[in-house]
This record gives C-alpha cells, sequence and structure tokens, in this order.
C-alpha cells in the first residue's frame, strides 16, 4: 500500500510530463505558416505555465517552461525557466498568499519545479477562486490566470468494498464490472474518469495472446457527459496485469477545454487559459482508488 500511496506526487508529475512533450510539439507544428515554412524555425519559444489544484490536497510543484523546437528529443531540463517570481492568492484574500521559490524536483526525468517557499503547505479549498502570478522581468515575462475549484463529491464503488483506498481482492476480466456512481460536484462543468497502469517495465499483458509492442499506452482519459453521475468501467478499460490508479476528476469549464482542445478535437489550437503566454492553470476535486488486475486464472 505505501508503494501506492507515498508515490501519488511523483505519478501526479509524470502525467504532466507525458502531456507537456506532445503538447509543445503540437504547438511548434501549428506555428508554422504553409507558405513560409521558416517561421517554424524562427519561432520564439513563448514562457509556458501549467499548474493543477486539487481540492484539499497540498500543493507540491508548479512547472515553468519554454516552448520546446519540434525536432529533437524532448528534455525539460534544456526548457525550464529559472529565477521567476511566482506568487499564488485567493482573490478574495490576496494576504494569504503564498510565494512559490524555484527548486529541483527529486528527478531529473520530471526536470525542475517551483514550489511553495520554505516547505510551507498550501492546501487548496473548493469553491474559492485563486490567482496566480508569474514574472520576471529581465525575461520579459509577466503571466497569469484564474481558477475556481470545484466542490468536493462522494463516490461509491461497487461491487467491491474499498479498504485503505484500494480493492480488496484482485480482480480478473470474469468478474463483475467495477460500477462507480458520485454525487454532483458544485462549480463542475464536467467529469473526467482516468485509469493508469502503475507497474514498471517490462509491462504484462492481461490478454497473454497479445504483444506489448502492439498494445496502446498505460493511461486513458475519458471526458464524460457534463450531467454524469455513474460510469460502469468495462475490462476492456484494462489491457496491464499490475496496480491501476483510478480516478473521478469534476474539473472546472477551462479543464475541460484544455482536455478537449488535446483529445477530441486535434484540428484546433489547445486553449489555454494563462495571459501573457501560455499554458493551464486549473482546479479539480477529484475521487480515487486503486484496483489490481490479474489474468483469468
Amino acid at each position: 500500500m505505501c508503494k501506492k500511496l507515498c508515490h501519488k506526487t511523483q505519478r501526479d508529475i509524470l502525467l504532466f510530463r507525458i502531456l507537456i512533450p506532445t503538447l509543445l510539439a503540437m504547438l511548434i507544428a501549428l506555428t508554422g505558416c504553409d507558405d513560409n515554412p521558416a517561421e517554424v524555425e524562427d519561432y520564439d519559444p513563448e514562457p509556458m505555465l501549467t499548474a493543477f489544484l486539487y481540492n484539499g490536497e497540498p500543493l507540491t510543484h508548479v512547472f515553468l517552461e519554454r516552448v520546446a523546437p519540434i525536432n529533437g528529443y524532448f528534455l525539460p531540463l534544456d526548457h525550464f525557466i529559472s529565477g521567476a517570481d511566482i506568487i499564488l492568492f485567493p482573490v478574495d484574500n490576496p494576504q494569504e498568499g503564498d510565494t512559490l521559490e524555484f527548486v529541483e524536483s527529486a528527478s531529473s526525468v520530471h526536470g525542475w519545479i517551483y514550489r511553495p517557499a520554505h516547505n510551507e503547505l498550501f492546501i487548496p479549498q473548493s469553491l474559492v477562486r485563486y490567482r496566480i502570478e508569474v514574472r520576471k522581468p529581465s525575461e520579459n515575462i509577466y503571466l497569469w490566470a484564474e481558477t475556481t475549484i470545484p466542490d468536493t463529491f462522494t463516490l461509491e464503488v461497487s461491487p467491491y468494498e474499498i479498504e485503505f483506498d484500494s480493492i480488496t481482492v484482485p480482480l480478473d476480466w470474469n468478474d463483475t464490472p467495477i460500477s462507480l456512481r458520485w454525487t454532483e460536484s458544485e462549480g463542475s462543468a464536467s467529469y473526467v474518469f482516468s485509469s493508469v497502469a502503475l507497474e514498471m517495465y517490462p509491462l504484462i499483458p492481461l490478454d497473454p495472446e497479445m504483444d506489448p509492442d502492439d498494445m496502446g499506452g498505460t493511461q486513458e482519459i475519458e471526458i464524460l457527459n457534463k450531467n454524469s453521475t455513474g460510469i460502469d468501467i468495462p475490462w476492456m478499460n484494462f489491457e496491464w496485469v499490475g496496480w491501476h490508479w483510478i480516478q473521478i476528476q469534476a474539473v472546472n469549464l477551462e479543464q475541460i477545454e484544455y482536455l478537449q482542445s488535446l483529445f477530441v478535437d486535434p484540428n484546433i489550437n489547445p486553449i489555454f487559459n494563462v495571459q501573457g503566454g501560455l499554458g493551464i492553470f486549473s482546479g479539480m476535486s477529484r475521487q480515487d482508488f486503486y484496483v489490481n488486475l490479474q489474468r483469468v486464472q
């Protein structure tokens, strides 16, 4: 259990790093004009801010970097922006803001992050509107964005029992599918289902007939109807043996627009809410649990 729960923050960081390189490449590709390909080469990399607030959970990291070129291998360490002043505060009570300072993350794979100064806890609350501001005058950087976190909701998982955030028994494709039901979250624009396979390589397919090289990734995201209050998870959602991290997120409008622009309509530019540059600053409430999948015995 400690293996799963103690690394929740690292997995959140990893999800950011999965999305950001793809997003950066998309931005550069969409910047060039058909009649002037040189504009891609001449593109001045814009600053990009990425920060997500989770209701009732300590804020651990904020990303600030420049858009990477489409050619070459993306290395987060090559594109971070150091020396910026970042503040985050509730709009109705700026005195409670928390200054963030630049620190290195635990893993070089994740690159550099900004975190609350002096290791102070900053725990966002639902239905509060927050503002983030980023300044680095020497590079003419001034970014800002605002977001409101949807309210808390409850999640019911059936027909299985949850103990210590996990379904108590391993499951396989012959078991009854997992059914999720939740209460409405005030302030949410919609709900998002996600499933992430947590085991490290080599990944083992649940279907022994499948070649791992022919399969998809380890993460699935599904944007649900805004009026949804439940979902039955088909076993086809799970492809890999081992622990999976399941989430239902109540998200606000800026988060839905951001996800839809990434995954639903590839013909439009990503929709951001950061002013003065690129990026997403969004708040959400979530309920999550873990399930261990095994091959059919």
